[in-house]
């Protein structure tokens, strides 16, 4: 059954409505508590979304940590990721990519050494949590690409979650309607059917979260 859909109609497709990712975590708030769900821990799964979970936390009263989905980063620049490492370190690659750019294992690997070095830091700074029979929510800045949105819910459900939603201050509704059949519940208040799909038109202040600065709020958690 599809995960019910929380989202605010007179949002839609509105620009600068949140001032920064902390702003929209405590905006977050509210259409989490008018949903009626009450997840026990907060989880974000980018730099960005520890930045949106931060804010939510500390609204709604909630421990929040890290979940992070990392991309397998190409030499390209601006190059698609090779894939992605999950936050228990499972490898999941696209082959038909990394055949079209001759990468060999050994390259790959080494590749995948960036993200494995960012996911022991995220350990050492802050231990992952124990998910068995918890109720959780993990946290976005943006509900865009799907794919390790939908490796996050998975993770969770092997970890032994009992209910798993995803709470992001805005998305776009076909990712949102592609992620439906991995979640328990959506909450995502701005929706947008632009395209292409913006997520810093939602933001008055909007720049690249970088890795260093994701440490910094789960240091505050």
């Amino acid at each position: 059954m599809p995960g019910q859909l929380f989202s605010d109609a007179s949002l839609r497709n509105a620009r600068r409505v949140y001032v920064d990712r902390i702003d929209a975590g405590e905006r977050l708030a509210a259409h989490v508590m008018l949903s009626g769900r009450r997840p026990e821990l907060l989880l974000g799964l980018s730099p960005g979304g520890l930045h949106v979970a931060l804010g939510l936390a500390r609204a709604l009263n909630l421990p929040f940590s890290h979940f992070l989905v990392l991309e397998i980063e190409s030499y390209l620049a601006r190059g698609p990721p090779l894939g992605y490492l999950t936050p228990t370190g499972r490898r999941f690659v696209k082959q038909e990519l990394v055949a079209s750019l001759g990468l060999d294992e050994g390259a790959l690997a080494r590749l995948t050494g960036h993200a494995l070095a960012r996911l022991q830091e995220l350990g050492a700074t802050k231990p992952r949590p124990e998910l068995r029979g918890l109720s959780v929510l993990l946290v976005e800045e943006a509900l865009a690409n799907p794919e390790p949105l939908r490796l996050a819910a998975e993770e969770a459900r092997l970890l032994g979650a009992k209910e798993v939603g995803i709470g992001a201050p805005t998305g776009h509704e076909r990712t949102v309607e592609a992620l439906r059949a991995s979640f328990d519940y959506l909450i995502c208040p701005l929706l947008s059917d632009e395209a292409p799909y913006s997520p810093e038109d939602s933001y008055i202040i909007w720049y690249e979260i970088t890795f260093r600065e994701g440490l910094k709020a789960l240091r505050m958690a």
